[in-house]
């Protein structure tokens, strides 16, 4: 083999390590589970907010419409109350 390809291969080997370790460490910290009673107050939060009604059809509600971005304003601050009452418990 010639010495470019040797250090081509080297060169590969030491890449695929790094980056397997680099995969290997940033598994370490999985993110927190989120519990049926979060899914539960977001989805109760989505359908008050009335989002979901936006979403009919083939294509997704444009984001630009004032309606759309008052029912997502209503969903977020649906969502902090939710928050802060878990954090009150």
């Amino acid at each position: 083999m010639t010495r470019i390809t040797l250090s081509s291969i080297a060169a590969a080997l030491l890449f695929s390590t790094l980056a397997s370790a680099a995969q290997a460490a940033s598994t370490d910290n999985p993110p927190p589970a989120v519990t049926r009673e979060d899914v539960r107050a977001d989805l109760a939060a989505w359908q008050q907010a009335r989002l979901g009604e936006l979403f009919r059809g083939d294509g997704g509600p444009s984001v630009n419409n004032k309606e759309y971005q008052r029912r997502l304003a209503e969903y977020e601050r649906l969502r902090q109350i939710q928050r802060e009452k878990q954090r009150v418990n």
